[in-house]
């Protein structure tokens, strides 16, 4: 198996000659690879596989890659992965899968286990159908003829659409080793299905995911800790968004939400990494789906102009997203 370093989308030439059908593997960051047209741009980026000519001016189909890629099996024309504790053959030929990736739908990263209640989120080509959401009320496990089972479990559906999946994990599946995830539509006729760990938690926060960075450049005031922290999807006091143009004021409270704690009746949440601002309480998102968790953050009085850089812990685990930033005036 040969390496190859990162190709910048559309240029396919200038390496060295391989033998003929040389497999690769890398980390595919474009849609526009041949194989990963239409491919979500959620899911990128992906390790892939794909086959070189001998000159390498010419690409093959590629595919995601199924865990860790060890060898290429040249006789039998398959690859050999590990994934989990079993090592598997993989047909680099075989047609793309419906569900591309699950994604946390908190923070709309790539996740390797879930937890009992994490919301969820399915990118790939799932049905024709028009985008639905429930009614108001409890969630539904069927939504446009559309279903979601983990180990057999419906899970609760929040939003379906034909490139996208919403759901639940059920609050069931705690204690399991792992979850099977099974997509059916009654509709397109289409299923899949995934295989993940099941974890105790696995803690995300909400991030405002429609904030474009370089909206940074008509800020005022920045600095380097706002400039490479993350942005959360946070609320000042006024219930307006929290941004770097619509700052709290110093010494008020902050709201903030959190995903994928699992089984638990009231998480204990700390603030990390300043002295600015600290975590006064956390309770369960009202007229939400279980699951969502507001956390309540008052900045300090002293707190200086800009952005106030944090990290969150909870239940003694730390959110996967870390350097979250709030705006302070």
């Amino acid at each position: 198996m040969t390496s190859l370093s990162a190709i910048p989308s559309g240029k396919w030439s200038g390496f060295a000659a391989l033998r003929i059908d040389t497999v690769t593997t890398d980390i595919v960051g474009s849609a526009d690879l041949p194989g990963f047209v239409g491919y979500p741009q959620q899911c990128l980026p992906q390790m892939y596989e794909t086959r070189l000519s001998a000159d390498a001016t010419e690409i093959g189909v590629s595919r995601v890659a199924p865990g860790k890629l060890l060898a290429y099996d040249a006789f039998a024309g398959t690859l050999i992965a590990s994934s989990g504790s079993d090592v598997i053959a993989v047909d680099p030929d075989r047609p793309r899968t419906h569900i591309a990736c699950i994604v946390d739908a908190a923070d709309l990263k790539p996740v390797t286990s879930i937890a009992p209640g994490e919301l969820l989120s399915l990118f790939g080509e799932f049905s024709s159908g028009s985008p639905a959401t429930p009614l108001p009320g409890p969630a539904p496990t069927s939504l446009d003829g559309v279903t979601i089972h983990v180990n057999g479990v419906a899970s609760p559906l929040l939003y379906v659409s034909g490139q996208q999946i919403n759901f639940q994990a059920p609050f069931g599946i705690a204690g399991g080793a792992q979850a099977s995830i099974k997509f059916a539509s009654t509709l397109s006729h289409l299923s899949d299905s995934l295989t993940l760990p099941i974890v105790a938690t696995n803690p995300a926060a909400f991030l405002n995911t429609e904030t474009p960075s370089n909206a940074l450049a008509t800020c005022t005031t920045t600095d380097p800790a706002s400039v490479n922290g993350l942005f959360p999807l946070a609320f000042n006091p006024d219930g307006s968004l929290n941004t770097c143009l619509n700052p709290a004021p110093a010494g008020s409270i902050v709201m903030l939400f959190l995903n994928g704690l699992g089984v638990t009746s009231r998480p204990v949440v700390t603030a990390t990494g300043t002295t600015a601002a600290r975590v006064i309480s956390v309770s369960a998102l009202p007229d939400a789906i279980s699951g969502i968790w507001r956390v309540n953050i008052q900045i300090s009085p002293d707190a200086p102009a800009g952005g106030t850089q944090m990290s969150l812990t909870a239940g003694g685990v730390s959110v996967r997203d870390g350097n979250l930033v709030v705006w302070v005036q």
